[in-house]
């Protein structure tokens, strides 16, 4: 039988050892079977463990399962006070700038492959012994074998081999923790809705706290700056009445002579005319470019984020 070539490997003592750094008078371990390895040292090829073909064993088994270990390792000895806090490397829901955030003070303790409903998670993380989130360690697998996936807990998906490699910096693949939002997002989202408060108060437009996502533009007739909306299923030429009551005052069933028909639609209220959904959805640095617009508050929080983010780098309303 053919032998895997396996690049990490325990010694006795548990600890992981790489193949250029393992001594050939000491023993290693298959972190995945615990079998017993042979390393191989020599002069022509790249040091590695041989592990003899199995049927529980692959090249991937075994990288995730180093992985796996790194990261309960890192857990413990950050709560044993002999390391720093992990860091994640998150984007920011908002401008997708990468950040580093220190794992919570929360975390007490990471378990590996633990069974939780349908589940078995790779790695859970812990607080008095209630799982607070989980971690896919991903080995190659492309992001959309990610997607489909929910635990109904908060999850991340990170790359095994970074992992082994910088076990105290986690790169964040696939992001489903709790919305994150850099500090200088939330600076633009606070100067956004202080403008966005005092045009309120000027045009007499309330600010709903859901479903309705707003900002602020200028009449394309009259340049009368007001607040605009979009909401879930507001797309081009929406025939649907909003859902939720009260509908803003400037959003009206209204007749188009540029569509030819009715749809509801924002409207100025100094000059009445309709604001087309191309205008405030379809160009670049538009009102609502790039939301999701999806139906709950998780989606609603980030787009308003996402608003405010646009509108000040758009240079528009300041």
């Amino acid at each position: 039988m053919s032998a895997l070539k396996v690049p990490f490997a325990f010694d006795i003592n548990h600890n992981l050892i790489n193949a250029d750094e393992a001594k050939k008078d000491q023993e290693y371990f298959c972190p995945c079977c615990e079998e017993i390895l042979i390393l191989k040292k020599g002069k022509k090829k790249a040091a590695h463990y041989a592990h003899i073909e199995s049927d529980i064993c692959t090249q991937e088994k075994i990288i995730c399962q180093a992985a796996k270990d790194r990261l309960k390792n890192v857990v413990n000895r950050w709560k044993n006070k002999s390391l720093k806090a992990p860091i994640l490397v998150r984007e920011c829901h908002s401008c997708w700038e990468k950040v580093n955030q220190a794992l919570p003070e929360k975390v007490d303790a990471a378990e590996i492959d633990f069974e939780f409903g349908e589940h078995q998670l790779d790695i859970a993380l812990m607080a008095n012994d209630e799982v607070l989130a989980a971690i896919v360690i991903d080995i190659g697998q492309t992001l959309d074998e990610y997607k489909p996936i929910s635990f109904g807990i908060p999850h991340i998906s990170i790359d095994g081999w970074k992992v082994i490699d910088n076990p105290t910096l986690w790169q964040v693949e696939l992001d489903a923790f709790r919305l994150f939002v850099c500090k200088k997002c939330k600076m633009s989202f606070r100067r956004f809705q202080e403008k966005v408060l005092r045009v309120s108060q000027k045009t007499g437009i309330n600010i709903p706290d859901s479903y309705y996502r707003y900002s602020i533009t200028h009449c394309w007739k009259c340049r009368t700056e007001f607040i605009v909306f979009a909401w879930p299923e507001h797309g081009h030429q929406t025939m649907d009445k909003p859902r939720k009551e009260p509908v803003p005052s400037t959003i009206q069933y209204r007749f188009s002579k540029t569509a030819g028909h009715k749809y509801w639609a924002n409207i100025c209220p100094q000059c009445r005319m309709i604001q087309g959904s191309f205008y405030l959805h379809g160009e670049p640095g538009s009102p609502f470019c790039n939301i999701e617009c999806e139906d709950d508050m998780t989606s609603y929080q980030k787009d308003m984020y996402r608003i405010a983010y646009y509108s000040e780098n758009a240079g528009d309303i300041y």
